[in-house]
């Protein structure tokens, strides 16, 4: 028995059928990645013009869909030595204090003097 046109039709609304649902669930994969938080962090140079003096500037942000808590900061040095920018004394360092929340959306920046860090080298 050949295949009718209704066959056929069938067949098309079947494959359409199994496509798009392969595509919704791709979808779904993608968005269950990226829900939840993603933290942003960056390092740079700044020099404060008032007094000339350089800091370090360390910057986080949150550029997931939700929120996360900044429990710590630091500094990795050569040779493997991690120094955390929050146990050191509040003139070193300004910023927001340690933890932080930071909502979706939002960033918080972190000034520190290098001069105590490279002090411990």
């Amino acid at each position: 028995m050949a295949p009718t046109g209704l066959d056929y039709l069938t067949l098309g609304v079947a494959i359409f059928g199994a496509v798009t649902g392969a595509v919704a669930i791709a979808v779904q994969v993608v968005q269950f990645t990226f829900s939840g938080p993603r933290v942003k962090v960056n390092a740079s140079a700044n020099l404060h013009s008032a007094n000339m003096l350089w800091f370090l500037g360390i910057g986080a942000a949150n550029v997931g869909r939700a929120p996360v808590t900044v429990q710590s900061i630091g500094v990795q040095l050569g040779g493997g030595k991690h120094i955390p920018v929050g146990a050191l004394i509040q003139p070193i360092y300004s910023g927001p204090p340690l933890p932080h929340r930071l909502e979706p959306g939002d960033e918080a920046n972190w000034l520190v003097q290098p001069e105590p860090l490279l002090g411990d080298c």
